[in-house]
């Protein structure tokens, strides 16, 4: 006959042994960069990357996206000059967003891609 005692750990025991996580997202940890900072490191990049980047959010559905799942507020001016609010917008509301909300200036995923590193959107101001 085994102990009882040794054939199966304690709750105690597994707490001790691994770091428990919050199912809280008010505990959670925050991953310390806001929208704004998001923002801010995508109108830093080069005026070729103008697509979203994957895990970025849509500032009218505020949906995280896949790569090159929308475009943001961008353009290189010949000045060398970044112009535009580094706003992004996902390719369903590209699609579905009434004009009130960011203008009529509208592209789809195929003309972006076509222009290739050419490529910019910007929405009326």
């Amino acid at each position: 006959a085994q102990d009882p005692a040794a054939a199966a750990p304690t709750v105690a025991d597994v707490a001790s042994s691994a770091p428990r996580k919050s199912r809280s997202p008010r505990r959670r940890k925050k991953s310390g960069a806001t929208a704004q900072e998001g923002a801010k490191a995508e109108a830093s990049q080069p005026a070729q990357s103008t697509w979203m980047l994957e895990g970025s959010t849509c500032g009218i559905c505020s949906k995280a996206v896949v790569e090159r799942g929308g475009v943001v507020c961008r353009r290189q001016r010949r000045s060398g000059e970044v112009a535009g609010c580094a706003a992004g917008v996902c390719w369903r509301c590209m699609n579905r967003a009434p004009k009130e909300t960011f203008g009529k200036v509208r592209t789809t995923k195929a003309e972006f891609a076509s222009l290739g590193a050419d490529a910019w959107w910007m929405h009326e101001a």
